[in-house]
């Protein structure tokens, strides 16, 4: 049994149902540094299906507007990818795209958090994806390498 089988049963315990369950796959990220419009033309590009935007003077869930020149930064989801957008000084942002795929290199959880009313939206679901360390003193041990921005979620229970 894989050490994510044993969780997965694990968490079937009452006492741990708090937990969310891992997956196996594989996660592939490339990141680019960029200046205002070259992002504008990735976030355009990549045409995602939900995000969130910070700007200068407020936070939106609504499409990018991409004619403000105030953008801080964003995550944006679209099928089995993400795009992380941050601003690091003027007029350069780091850009991180990222996308699942099969294998099992990594594992990942998807979890819920709750927003505050004034973002439009009740929770996001981030994806939060683990790898196992093969050497050192760490070895064996998972630990969490990358947060992916999956959607929200307006509907059902948590």
């Amino acid at each position: 049994m894989s050490n994510i089988d044993h969780y997965n049963q694990l968490i079937g315990d009452k006492s741990f149902h708090a937990l969310a369950p891992m997956h196996s796959a594989a996660l592939n990220t490339t990141s680019s540094h960029q200046d205002l419009q070259q992002t504008k033309q990735t976030i355009q590009a990549f045409s995602p299906e939900s995000g969130w935007t910070l700007y200068r003077d407020k936070l939106s869930t609504a499409p990018t507007d991409l004619t403000r020149q105030d953008l801080i930064e964003g995550e944006w989801h679209s099928q089995n990818q993400s795009l992380k957008v941050r601003m690091i000084k003027p007029n350069r942002f780091l850009v991180i795209q990222s996308r699942t795929e099969q294998g099992e290199s990594h594992a990942y959880q998807d979890v819920q958090i709750m927003l505050q009313p004034v973002s439009g939206e009740q929770r996001a679901t981030y994806r939060i994806w683990w790898q196992q360390a093969d050497s050192g003193e760490r070895i064996g041990r998972w630990s969490p390498v990358f947060q992916q921005f999956i959607g929200f979620d307006n509907g059902g229970n948590a």
